[in-house]
């Protein structure tokens, strides 16, 4: 499922063997990590025809008496799940698309190749929510497509051969249109306007899942499909060959669904169960296998359309957010006014979790433990399971969630606003062993002129680089720092020059250290690259080209926005940085047996105007310096660390703070990051913005060309924020100059 329109949700699944290939082999024992020891098969129930219920849409289009509409809201509400018969959808269509499904799952594997999941992504032959080595497996494969809107398919798509592509287009199309006549009637049967219905799900995203259950000569041990619940509006299941294998959960006991000829089956999903407010169910169920025959089916999932299902809950949530805020603000005696001017127009950000079942509970952790950076927290329990704990007074408390409540946490940053008074307490998710849970967190954050002039640091999450280019930008990072020494010695820093492997800002022989390796170069613009550049060898060479392209766009964002927020007129702001210098520094800190008498890194401030770190492995390191205290950085999964550089303290005239941070090391693990540096153009002038030094507001820093800023930077020893101190206007000779 997707997190935001248009962009693919980003995932970083393990590929799994094809299970179609393994059943080839005849096994006679199959292998440990499909045996599900862990799921009931005892609790089945047989089902008929008549338990299911069957819907006939001729009847249900032309119904004067609401007989079958009744029958649709009886099955929508106490099943979940229905069969529909004469549903409209062309009966030739319907053979084709079986007919290249079949194909599809026949080819060769070197071709199956050809369409296999790539890293971080969901379409294609693979399986997902497989997170670990260890996690047990469904015995099936599974190729999944974005099908709908035009602009979210994959490249895989294209790739596809032809007549299957048509096929899928044309079927895809049928069946959307199934599916919105469907979400009207239930939306009708709800009483729910039907353009409030079209205008959450009719431009909404569409996806397929082709799924393939080889025989298996234990069935009894295997599971096809792990008991889940769809995250979707509706669901529209085509039964490829006459193989059984759906059960669905009903009051406890696991029903078999067998298929009538020329019927889809239906099913409520998530999305639909949260805007019916719950009314109609989304109902937990599976797929078993059989030992003799294969079974195949099409899943077709119809989503609502994320961007504007997001957009209004976001915005409710928003209200919701700043009303508590200034309840708490009002607690401590703190004006609505300040508490707005920190947090109205602040950054929100929204977290969708999926904790699947494990087998294992006790061993693994679903969130680890952590604090919100947040200022306030509202978490959305999706379904029923429960799995949050915090930490109180030592013990970690599980929280029962109450039906129709949010769960409110401080974060962070309101624990600092409050002066500590109110505590971001550390909490983590648990998982279950038998159930899914889902669940969505809104974190309402200062607004970013406060982060930029109170913190100079903030953490960016959702930043719009792709993922895939920054895991090869993390893959190539490790490759450079792996390589044997003599083939480092290549890309050493050549006598004089700051680039290639090294440290910077040695200046004497009695100098201190730091305890790292340092690879720094000039990425753009590409006149400024030197000779060492061209001799990297070409994977690095190419993603050092596309990360640090993306690095650049989103570094103007940023600059732009601060701008924005000091009144800075945006074409000032790009004629300062646009075609400013930018450069790279790859910093590897090995574990050290002494790490309290050693520095990762000097404490220092970035000669720059933003800083865009990437943290490569899990170990942290990064500590800065606020009010006295160094604060150590613990960076959030898929997010950026951007601070303020000295450049851009000047720019600002001293409002937005370079802070002073430094790396600090550890005894067991090494620590890989990667600094992007977004600096001015060269041949400009450095000095506070036209905008922001006036008569009332008098310039607190010289005005110097930015080549000598730099020449003077590069040439003394990294202490501290003494250079940019250099700048600083002192008396009225400094101001006349």
């Amino acid at each position: 499922m997707e997190t935001r329109t248009g962009e693919q949700l980003q995932v970083n699944y393990k590929k799994v063997p094809s299970v179609q290939e393994m059943a080839k082999n005849k096994l006679v024992t199959i292998p440990s990590r499909y045996v599900r020891e862990d799921q009931d098969r005892s609790n089945v129930a047989s089902s008929n025809n008549k338990e299911v219920p069957v819907i006939d849409m001729q009847r249900l289009i032309n119904d004067s008496m609401n007989l079958e509409f009744n029958k649709l809201h009886f099955a929508a509400k106490e099943w979940g799940f229905f069969q529909l018969i004469n549903h409209g959808v062309n009966s030739s269509l319907v053979g084709k698309i079986k007919n290249e499904i079949k194909e599809l799952f026949n080819l060769p594997l070197e071709e199956k190749k050809k369409f296999e999941q790539s890293s971080g992504e969901l379409d294609g032959f693979g399986q997902h929510f497989v997170v670990s080595d260890e996690q047990k497996l469904d015995w099936a494969d599974l190729f999944y497509l974005k099908t709908a809107p035009p602009y979210l398919r994959m490249p895989i798509f294209s790739k596809l051969p032809l007549s299957l592509r048509e096929t899928i287009e044309e079927y895809s199309e049928e069946v959307k249109e199934l599916s919105i006549k469907l979400l009207k009637m239930l939306g009708k049967a709800l009483g729910i306007d039907e353009e409030e219905v079209k205008s959450l799900f009719e431009e909404g995203m569409q996806s397929m899942r082709m799924n393939y259950y080889p025989p298996c000569p234990q069935s009894e041990k295997v599971m096809g499909l792990t008991p889940h619940s769809d995250a979707t509006g509706l669901t529209i299941l085509l039964q490829v060959n006459e193989i059984q294998g759906l059960q669905i959960k009903k009051d406890g006991i696991w029903i078999s669904i067998l298929p009538l000829p020329r019927a889809f089956i239906v099913n409520v999903g998530d999305v639909f169960e949260i805007f019916s407010n719950g009314i109609y169910k989304s109902i937990e169920h599976r797929s078993v296998v059989s030992s003799e025959k294969e079974r195949i089916s099409i899943a077709t999932f119809h989503n609502s359309r994320l961007d504007e299902t997001i957009e209004e809950y976001s915005k409710e949530v928003n209200e919701l957010s700043m009303k508590v805020l200034e309840m708490l603000g009002k607690a401590l005696g703190i004006d609505e006014e300040e508490v707005k001017s920190v947090f109205e127009e602040g950054m929100q950000s929204m977290r969708m979790n999926y904790y699947p079942p494990c087998p294992q509970p006790e061993k693994v952790m679903g969130l680890c433990p952590h604090s919100d950076s947040s200022g306030l927290t509202i978490l959305l329990q999706v379904n029923e399971i429960e799995g949050l704990q915090i930490k109180k007074d030592g013990i970690w408390i599980s929280i029962l969630p109450l039906p129709n409540a949010f769960v409110v946490n401080v974060g962070d940053a309101l624990k600092i606003f409050s002066n500590g008074i109110y505590k971001s307490i550390e909490h983590r998710s648990v998982v279950n062993s038998e159930r899914e849970r889902m669940s969505v967190a809104t974190f309402q954050n200062p607004r970013l002129h406060f982060a930029a002039k109170d913190w100079g640091f903030f953490q960016l999450i959702n930043h719009g680089v792709s993922f895939s280019v920054v895991e090869k930008m993390k893959h190539e990072t490790k490759k450079i720092f792996d390589l044997p020494l003599e083939e480092k010695k290549k890309f050493e820093q050549s006598s004089g020059d700051t680039e290639g492997f090294g440290q910077l800002f040695v200046v004497s022989g009695e100098q201190k250290l730091d305890w790292a390796d340092l690879f720094y170069l000039k990425t753009s613009p590409t006149y400024l690259r030197k000779p060492i550049f061209s001799k990297l060898y070409l994977s690095l060479r190419e993603t050092i080209e596309e990360y640090t392209k993306e690095i650049k766009e989103l570094s103007m964002k940023v600059l732009k926005m601060l701008g924005k927020a000091l009144g800075i007129d945006e074409e000032e702001v790009k004629s300062v940085f646009e075609e400013g210098m930018q450069s790279m520094r790859m910093n590897y800190y090995p574990p050290c047996p002494q790490p309290d008498k050693v520095m990762g890194l000097t404490p220092h401030s970035d000669a720059t105007g933003l800083t865009i770190l990437l943290q490569v492995n899990e170990t942290q390191g990064l500590q800065i310096r606020k009010d006295g205290i160094w604060i150590p950085i613990e960076p959030l999964p898929n997010a950026f660390i951007v601070n303020v550089g000295d450049v851009f303290e000047i720019f600002s005239n001293g409002i937005y703070r370079s802070i002073e941070h430094r790396s600090v090391v550890s005894s067991e693990k090494e620590r890989i990051s990667v600094a992007t540096f977004q600096s001015p153009r060269l041949d400009g002038i450095l000095g506070p913005s036209s905008s922001l030094a006036t008569v009332h507001n008098p310039p607190k820093f010289k005005k110097i060309g930015v080549t000598d800023y730099y020449k003077g930077f590069f040439t003394r020893e990294l202490v501290g924020k003494s250079y940019v101190d250099t700048m600083r206007i002192t008396n009225e000779d400094d101001l006349k100059n």
